[in-house]
């Protein structure tokens, strides 16, 4: 694409009032407002900037607010401050051609303000999937706008995107890179707690299943020795006696939720016990069962999290 000279440098500008490019400017060069201090509006309305022109606020200081309707530029909005935004979708630089790294403003006062659509306006940064940089700012200031706007939900959906780009593109470590995946699917990143509320009834729901197949086949015994002896399985497999009546009956659903919930103690987990010695599911219910409580503590402990900041970075 050609490319020209600056059409206007004005870097460190000071202006008392407003600064307005209008429907007859047309540049296709630069237009450079670095470090620029201005005091009211910054109105690009329907300025033309063909042929590759650009328009660089790199550390502009805009006290009023920011009216972006320029057409074909790039825009460098780097560590910019400006009030209220008023953009229209069909102005946004296409993909590639917009930086927002350290841009804040106070809200959107027109334009699309919904939370995918704004994902999309970020995303215009980088020109493809291939080429992403991860940058936290611009996520965490369009949440800070939609929270404060009222719109939580969309809110934790940009901070929800945010850890996805972190996941995928800030060059994480291996073991923080499955940290993430793991507080994706198990909270949300935090922003979704109940997540883990899902995964431990499903948790639940298989072991009942597995532990009234173990029962049934006589491969769950009292972990109490007089009590073995009385429930002792004989052939055939499916025949085994009855514990003591002062002993707990087994339950599946209570021993799968005794097992699944760390510290609360329902009776069931220290009184039965899947047996690996009797050949058949005994012994793979065992290697279940430990899989079954290391769940219960990873999902229990992540839903605790969740409800707090601790695994929140935005």
């Amino acid at each position: 694409m050609k490319k020209h000279g600056d059409t206007l440098k004005a870097d460190g500008l000071e202006v008392g009032a407003d600064v307005a490019f209008r429907g007859g400017f047309t540049s296709d060069g630069k237009v450079r407002l670095v470090g620029a201090n201005i005091a009211g509006d910054l109105e690009v309305n329907h300025a033309q900037f063909p042929d590759g022109g650009s328009l660089t606020l790199e550390r502009a200081k805009v006290k009023g607010g920011f009216f972006w309707r320029g057409y074909n530029a790039e825009l460098n909005l780097t560590n910019a401050s400006t009030g209220p935004i008023y953009d229209d979708e069909r102005c946004w630089p296409k993909k590639g051609d917009l930086k927002l790294d350290g841009f804040a403003y106070t809200r959107i006062a027109e334009g699309l303000c919904e939370a995918e659509s704004r994902l999309e306006w970020i995303r215009r940064q980088w020109p493809d999937d291939n080429d992403v940089e991860f940058r936290p700012q611009p996520y965490q200031q369009l949440a800070k706008v939609l929270r404060e706007a009222g719109d939580s939900v969309g809110a934790r959906r940009v901070l929800i995107a945010m850890e996805n780009s972190r996941r995928k593109y800030g060059k994480l470590r291996f073991f923080a890179w499955v940290w993430q995946w793991i507080l994706r699917v198990g909270v949300g990143y935090g922003y979704r707690p109940w997540y883990a509320l899902l995964w431990g009834v499903g948790v639940i729901l298989l072991g009942t299943a597995l532990f009234c197949h173990g029962y049934a086949a006589g491969e769950i015994t009292p972990t109490d020795k007089e009590a073995y002896s009385s429930f002792e399985t004989y052939p055939p497999k499916e025949r085994h006696g009855e514990p003591p009546l002062y002993y707990h009956k087994f339950s599946a659903p209570v021993y799968a939720l005794d097992t699944f919930l760390p510290i609360i103690n329902l009776g069931q987990k220290d009184r039965w016990m899947p047996n690996p010695h009797l050949g058949g599911w005994g012994k793979y219910l065992r290697m279940y069962l430990w899989g079954h409580i290391g769940l219960g503590w990873l999902i229990t402990t992540l839903f605790v999290a969740g409800l707090t900041p601790i695994v929140r970075s935005g």
